[in-house]
């Protein structure tokens, strides 16, 4: 005889559980630099009941992320039902440092980041307020994700190679930077990025609001004066003198449409 529905056992479904050992193998190896790790480690290795634990994930969260007070130490047992051993303050105290640690390492390399690219040439550092304030305009999240990703230098290595580039090395970048916007922002036209590509190869960022193309006069001042740096008769690169020569044109052209 079938059983019906009322008669049918349902297994209630288990939630995935997780060991301390688990967690432990997790974290990274520098922890173990702290004075106090090898007393926490030997904590855990002598306790049965702690090598048998098993917490759900939300513990295992909780603990990673060092979020528990000590104070609210007692309420953490009660609520995950841990026993009170001193592992878990051990734990929450070294892996709090840690975090405190890496955290004011990363303030340290942003604070070296930004005094390094105030050493890049002023019309670079406007071209690249240009590109953060452009994508903000466009992105419907008013945020910057591709210039976050592919312009802003993270580390120590890149804003080193940025106080390198060539003029060169710069047009590749933007040009690059700006293909990528035309493929993710459908607000852009091919049209308008090659407008832009073209002021910011004479370095003549337009201004965001409202979209503003710079003057005649301007276009003609910005090519003289990047002129000696790039004609191929004062040593400068012939084809980077040439793409200099186009965009210009093709940037009065934009204007007295």
């Amino acid at each position: 005889m079938m059983r019906t529905g009322r008669q049918r056992r349902h297994r209630k479904r288990l939630k995935p559980t997780l060991s301390l050992d688990q967690l432990l193998r997790k974290q990274p190896k520098s922890l173990q630099k702290n004075p106090l790790y090898s007393l926490m480690e030997n904590h855990f290795r002598l306790s049965q009941p702690l090598q048998s634990l098993r917490i759900n994930r939300r513990c295992y969260r909780l603990m990673d992320k060092a979020v528990i007070d000590p104070e609210n130490l007692v309420h953490f047992y009660r609520t995950y039902g841990l026993p009170q051993d001193p592992f878990f303050p051990l734990f929450f105290n070294i892996k709090r440092d840690y975090l405190k640690k890496r955290e004011e390492a990363a303030l340290r390399k942003e604070e070296y980041i930004l005094k390094k690219m105030q050493q890049l040439p002023m019309e670079k550092r406007k071209i690249l307020r240009f590109l953060a304030e452009w994508e903000e305009e466009v992105n419907s999240n008013k945020n910057r994700p591709l210039w976050e990703r592919n312009i802003y230098p993270r580390s120590k290595k890149r804003v080193h190679e940025l106080l390198q580039y060539r003029e060169s090395e710069w047009i590749e970048l933007f040009d690059n930077h700006l293909d990528l916007m035309l493929q993710r922002y459908s607000v852009i036209s091919e049209s308008r990025l090659m407008t832009v590509k073209a002021c910011l190869t004479l370095d003549l960022p337009p201004k965001v609001k409202p979209f503003r193309l710079p003057f005649q006069k301007d276009i003609q001042k910005a090519f003289l004066k990047r002129c000696p740096i790039c004609h191929p008769d004062t040593g400068g690169d012939g084809k980077l003198f040439t793409l200099l020569q186009e965009r210009r044109t093709l940037l009065r052209d934009r204007i007295r449409e």
